[in-house]
């Protein structure tokens, strides 16, 4: 059974009303016409009958409304759930942490789009866990994320970090030929919060002399970091990515 026949059918049965359907459908009235006869003639039952200068649905056209408003919606699902599909190849969503998403797409995803030139590309950020459980409920289709296993889930390392400090520019620190746990206590320190950084192993290092690292600056924006530490606030502690 055609679905366009059975579109006008619905049409006809919902407006009461031939030339009224017609402009819904943006079809010409002969034409929604010629749908109706073609669905009586397949069903062998007249559908509708003229009242004055509209029409009226018949008993058996009544009795196959449901059913033929079934058909149209399962088609209809069907259609759509097909389309969402196709969609879905044509889409690649990547879901990142708080590292990956600052400086590791911002370089890669140009060389993927050019490579992949007929998928677009989508990027989710969040922390580690939330992205891995997007990746385990298929809401992603791969993800960058640190240090994190799963049964259901098969990764690989792609980036080590390595830890750097950062200083201003003739920093009393540059001239010094080694730097003690110490040393740092003794600067003001610029914390930057990004989320895949381990700053564990930051604060292991100063629990094992005893100390703690002075922290005067608490902040997750990169530019501000680094502001801070030109202006001579405080010195910070950043990555250091390698393949």
């Amino acid at each position: 059974m055609n679905m366009e026949n059975i579109e006008a059918y619905l049409y006809v049965a919902h407006f009461q009303n031939v030339h009224r359907a017609a402009r819904a459908l943006y079809l010409s009235q002969p034409s929604v016409t010629a749908r109706i006869k073609s669905i009586e003639k397949e069903l062998n039952v007249q559908l509708f009958t003229r009242k004055g200068r509209g029409i009226e649905i018949t008993a058996q056209g009544a009795e196959f409304l449901p059913f033929a408003e079934q058909i149209f919606k399962t088609y209809q699902q069907g259609k759509n759930m097909m389309q969402k599909q196709e969609h879905s190849h044509e889409e690649l969503v990547i879901g990142a942490n708080g590292i990956a998403t600052r400086f590791f797409l911002p370089y890669v995803l140009p060389i993927w789009r050019n490579q992949l030139d007929y998928i677009r590309i989508k990027t989710i950020s969040g922390d580690n866990e939330d992205i891995l459980n997007k990746l385990i409920k298929k809401e992603v289709d791969v993800a960058f994320v640190r240090g994190m296993e799963h049964p259901l889930v098969t990764s690989f390392t792609l980036l080590k970090n390595q830890i750097q400090l950062a200083v201003k520019q003739e920093h009393s620190l540059l001239r010094q030929s080694s730097i003690s746990v110490d040393d740092l206590a003794s600067e003001p320190m610029v914390f930057f919060e990004c989320g895949a950084f381990d700053w564990s192993r930051i604060r292991k290092m100063f629990d094992v002399h005893h100390t703690r690292p002075p922290i005067d600056y608490h902040v997750d924006d990169l530019s501000v970091a680094t502001k801070l530490i030109s202006a001579g606030k405080g010195i910070a502690f950043f990555q250091n990515f390698v393949w």
